[in-house]
């Protein structure tokens, strides 16, 4: 039951996230966060798995919470499901799904005209100083930190 739960809310997420930016109701860097912090999430209950199988440092359940506040919910409902790590903790999952309601009514909020206002505000105020740390951050440097845990986890 929880993993159909699961699989449906975030296809049904990722038709309406996409939706929404084909009919530039939301703009492509909210699609382009979900998408990047579920991919971190991913990853990151992924290297957490092989810890927990290799008896190696953990990641703290908070930080997997915090990254799935951030944005990353879709990647942690999917890792749950398809790597079958948190799987069983109720209380674990019961936070998780607190996070994916506490995002799913941002998201609906962001639809309104208060968070579509605040949301085009917040954009052209950051907007700038994005595009200096995204020219700022070396490319390589980022792929080079994730391969090199990546390696140390799957050792």
């Amino acid at each position: 039951m929880m993993k159909i739960l699961s699989f449906a809310t975030f296809i049904a997420f990722a038709i309406l996230a996409t939706a929404s930016v084909a009919f530039y109701t939301l703009p492509f860097l909210v699609l382009a966060i979900y998408l990047a912090m579920s991919i971190i999430t991913f990853i990151t209950y992924a290297l957490d798995k092989s810890a927990a199988i290799n008896g190696r440092w953990r990641t703290k359940e908070s930080t997997l919470h915090v990254f799935a506040l951030a944005g990353g919910w879709p990647g942690a409902l999917l890792a749950q499901q398809t790597l079958r790590h948190k799987s069983s903790k109720q209380a674990f999952i019961n936070v998780l799904w607190i996070t994916v309601i506490v995002n799913l009514g941002g998201f609906i909020w962001l639809h309104s005209a208060d968070g579509s206002s605040f949301l085009n505000s917040y954009l052209h105020t950051t907007n700038i100083k994005f595009i200096h740390l995204v020219t700022d951050i070396s490319l390589p440097d980022f792929v080079q930190i994730w391969l090199w845990k990546i390696n140390y986890y799957f050792k």
